[in-house]
């Protein structure tokens, strides 16, 4: 029995994210806290005033033209700030630092309903120094570790290096790391679905009963509505 192999493409996991994001309309935009402190070396302003660092969270339309700002504050003189940002759906958006209105750095960060984002970063050496947590953030990085590892194996596997029970056994287990991932970080909104559908997929080059079971748990869920599609012709009308 041979093993079928899929490792999942970033185009697919783009169109999920998307997919999800247009089948979780709400009332109200979502919004989360942003707060965090942007400090300045001795050696570039030993006065220890750290005001006036701008913080600023936008969405750039589709023709990347123009943007809407989601999110500005200023810090104050100990470099801290905090406020509210509102967002018309969860996923990454752009987040630019600015002082004396020259732009120091850009980056993409995650809003998502009802998180709490915290953001700090020493200046100069922004890129070094620039940490950004939250649960979503969180959730992102538990699934790139074992994204990267996977895709590793997987690699592996196809040039093979591993063949039969043996891949089909460490397939299963990659497999449920990934369903780890998702069961761990459910109260998430990106990453857990995306690392749910890899699961899936892996289970169904090695496991197909295991892979049904875990499109039963996840198919009344609105956002998990493109598995129902691809698998939905395999699932019984009860469960």
């Amino acid at each position: 029995m041979s093993v079928d192999l899929k490792i999942t493409s970033s185009l697919f996991l783009t169109l999920l994210v998307v997919f999800s994001a247009c089948t979780h309309q709400q009332s109200q935009k979502p919004s989360a806290i942003v707060e965090g402190q942007i400090t300045v070396a001795d050696s570039i302003d030993a006065s220890r005033d750290f005001s006036g660092i701008e913080i600023a969270i936008i969405q750039k339309d589709s023709a990347n033209m123009g943007a809407d700002t989601l999110f500005y504050r200023q810090t104050d003189s100990t470099g801290h700030f905090s406020g509210i940002a509102t967002f018309p759906e969860d996923r990454f958006y752009t987040l630019r630092i600015d002082r004396n209105q020259r732009q120091l750095g850009q980056t993409s960060i995650i809003l998502a309903e009802g998180d709490t984002v915290q953001i700090t970063a020493e200046l100069p050496g922004l890129q070094q120094t620039l940490e950004i947590t939250s649960n979503e953030h969180e959730a992102l990085d538990q699934y790139q570790r074992v994204s990267r590892n996977y895709q590793r194996i997987a690699r592996y596997i196809q040039s093979g290096g591993m063949k039969g029970d043996s891949a089909r056994a460490e397939l299963n287990k990659w497999a449920n790391l990934f369903w780890e991932v998702y069961t761990e970080r459910k109260r998430n909104h990106r990453q857990p679905i995306v690392a749910a559908v890899d699961a899936i997929d892996i289970y169904g080059s090695v496991d197909g009963q295991e892979m049904m079971k875990k499109i039963r748990q996840v198919r009344d869920n609105d956002e998990f509505a493109g598995v129902a599609a691809r698998y939905g012709n395999k699932l019984p009308c009860t469960k």
